[in-house]
């Protein structure tokens, strides 16, 4: 029984350090284009992700997010990322999506 107890605090342990949680989702993001012009459409680059992690003491500011699309897009180099999803895992914030290239 002690056994299965400390095996079971271990385990509640470690997911408490591996929990991230969704802050929010969007359609589209993107801090290069704000919009697409007629006749441009969208091409799939695929996944695309990254991680933003701030000292302990930082607040979680719209800044912070806005450098991380940045960033993910300039990695992957997406105009746009669709189906974004943001989450907080500790003191990180993730975004997850789909790249997209504009095609005129």
């Amino acid at each position: 029984m002690r056994l299965s107890l400390g095996l079971f605090s271990f385990c509640l342990l470690v997911q408490g350090c591996a929990h991230q949680v969704k802050l929010t989702n969007a359609k589209a993001v993107s801090e290069t284009h704000s919009f697409l012009e007629p006749g441009q459409e969208l091409k799939s680059l695929g996944f695309v992700s990254g991680e933003l992690c701030l000292k302990n003491n930082q607040a979680f500011l719209g800044s912070n997010f806005s450098s991380l699309i940045a960033s993910v897009q300039r990695n992957s180099r997406a105009d746009i990322i669709t189906d974004a999803a943001f989450y907080r895992k500790k003191n990180c914030l993730i975004l997850r999506g789909v790249g997209q290239k504009i095609i005129k």
